[in-house]
C-alpha cells in the first residue's frame, strides 16, 4: 500500500565492492542510501509512495560486474477503505424507550483495523449523540505490530445511558427517531493520521413508550 516503508536485503555470492541501488519513480532516478551488512551482504529502505521501478548494481573484489542488472518493478497501490456490515439487526427497527438493542456486524480491511465506533443521531434535533467506542479498554494491535485485517462486530446498546457529552445523560421521548451506523478506521497512516475511515449502512430506531 502506499506509504509502505520497505527494506530490502541484497546477498552476492562472493565479496563485493561499489554496491549501488538505482530507484526510479515519477521520472525522476535516486541513488537509496545502503547499510552494509556483511562483505557479501547490504541492504537498503523505501519509503513507497508510488509505482516505480530499481535495480541493483554492484562489482565483485576481482571487478566482474553481478549479472542481473535487470529493473525491478515497483508497484504501489492505493489503500481501500475498510468495508462494514450490520448484520443485526440491519434494518430499522422499534424499540422501547429504556429497552436495548443487541448490534452485530463485520468489518474487514487489507492493512487492519485500528477501532470501531458506533454513531448516533437524534434526528428530531440533529444533535449528536455521544458515540461509542467499541471495546475502549482494549488495543487491536498483535504482537507483531500488525492490525486484524478482519473484527467481528457485538455490541449492545442501553438506550437509558445515551449521552450528548462524558457526564451529560439524556432522555428521549417515545417517538424519538435515533440514526445509528458503525465507522471503522484502518491503520493506514499516510497522509492520514486517523487512518483510512468508511461507515456502514445507516439505519434509524424508533423509540416506543
Amino acid at each position: 500500500p502506499r506509504g509502505s516503508e520497505v527494506e530490502v536485503v541484497v546477498h552476492a555470492s562472493r565479496s563485493i565492492q561499489q554496491p549501488s541501488v538505482e530507484i526510479a519513480m515519477a521520472n525522476q532516478k535516486t541513488k537509496a542510501d545502503l547499510r552494509k551488512l556483511a562483505d557479501d551482504a547490504f541492504s537498503f529502505r523505501m519509503k513507497l509512495t508510488q509505482s516505480g521501478q530499481f535495480r541493483v548494481l554492484f562489482t565483485s573484489e576481482g571487478g566482474e560486474e553481478n549479472g542481473d542488472r535487470d529493473w525491478y518493478t515497483i508497484d504501489v497501490v492505493d489503500d481501500d477503505a475498510p468495508k462494514i456490515v450490520l448484520t443485526t439487526p440491519g434494518k430499522d427497527v422499534q424499540v422501547p424507550e429504556n429497552g436495548t438493542l443487541v448490534i452485530e456486524g463485520m468489518a474487514t480491511s487489507s492493512v487492519g483495523l485500528k477501532n470501531l465506533t458506533l454513531h448516533l443521531r437524534d434526528l428530531s434535533t440533529s444533535a449528536p449523540i455521544l458515540p461509542k467506542v467499541y471495546r475502549p479498554d482494549v488495543s487491536f494491535q498483535l504482537d507483531d505490530g500488525a492490525y486484524p485485517g478482519e473484527i467481528a462486530y457485538l455490541d449492545v446498546l442501553d438506550l437509558k445511558q445515551l449521552k450528548t457529552g462524558k457526564d451529560t445523560a439524556i432522555y428521549l421521548a417515545p417517538g424519538t427517531v435515533i440514526e445509528y451506523w458503525l465507522e471503522a478506521a484502518d491503520c493506514s497512516d499516510y497522509q492520514k493520521p486517523a487512518g483510512n475511515i468508511s461507515k456502514s449502512s445507516v439505519y434509524k430506531i424508533t423509540l416506543t413508550p
